[in-house]
Order: C-alpha cells, then structure tokens, then sequence
C-alpha cells in the first residue's frame, strides 16, 4: 500500500521536473537561435507557469487549487499554505497581469480543470485569446474566445 502512494506522489513531481526541464530547454534554445516573441511575460508563458503551479499545488496538497488566489502568496506574516501556496505571483493571483484576464476553473469531481487567457478591456479584433486544461496543451484563437479545439499555440 505504501509503495502504491509513494508511486503515485512520485508521478506527478516527474512530470513536472520533464515539463519545466523542457520549458528552460526550449526558451534557451529560442534565444540562443533568435526565435521572436520568446517572453517571460507573454500570456501563453503565464498560461503555462499556471499550469505548472496546479500540477505542483495538486501534488503538494493532493487536490486540485480551488482558486487563483490560492495559488499565490500568503498575506503579510502568514505561512504558506494551502490557502496561499506561493506559486506565482500576486498579480497572475488576481488575474490580471499585462493587459490580460486570466481565469481558473477547477473540477474537483473529474480532477480536470481549465485555465483562460483573454485580452482585457477593449483588445483589438486579432488579440489572441488563450486556453489550455489538464492536458497541458496551451491552445490559441485570434479575435475570439479560445476552446479545447483551437489550435496549440506554437510562438514559444
């Protein structure tokens, strides 16, 4: 019983060390050979860091984040927590950060969930739009609301 939960733990945290091993990879490699529109602050990089802090948040608590908010950090003298896990920053915890709306939405009963990224206020016609879930396929439209079938973004 023991090994089957030390098991189960240790697939999530794998997964993730190849996620973000393959994320420092490829941005080195995009800036080492002059690949444009490579960001740290791009919508679809903060999409991505998203879903990394759920997949973290999920194997450090064992349930999905309930909120934004819980995944970022505690108010003043308070501890991390599950509350506030300190996995991004304040302002991605609000949901707003550089011009776009980002929102979460967990399913608990399905363990799946989905995270959006959308222009805020009144965004040109062509501004990209942002989607990705528990796949970890972050998907793109220009000039509307991105779903589960726009295509995979491929500018980072």
């Amino acid at each position: 019983m023991r090994s089957q939960l030390q098991t189960r733990m240790l697939l999530p945290v794998a997964a993730l060390g190849v996620f973000l091993a393959s994320a420092v990879f490829y941005s080195n490699y995009a800036r080492k050979h002059g690949i444009v529109g490579v960001t740290e602050d791009t919508p679809a990089h903060n999409v991505r860091v998203l879903l990394t802090a759920v997949v973290v948040y999920e194997a450090e608590y064992n349930s999905l984040p309930p909120s934004l908010a819980s995944l970022g950090p505690p108010s003043a003298e308070k501890q991390v927590n599950s509350d506030a896990a300190n996995l991004i920053d304040s302002r991605l915890a609000v949901g707003n950060k550089n011009g776009y709306v980002f929102h979460y939405v967990p399913n608990a009963s399905s363990e799946s969930f989905i995270i959006t990224a959308d222009p805020s206020g009144n965004g040109s016609p062509a501004s990209s739009h942002y989607f990705s879930d528990q796949t970890g396929v972050v998907r793109v439209e220009s000039g509307r609301v991105a779903t589960g079938a726009s295509q995979p973004y491929q500018g980072e």
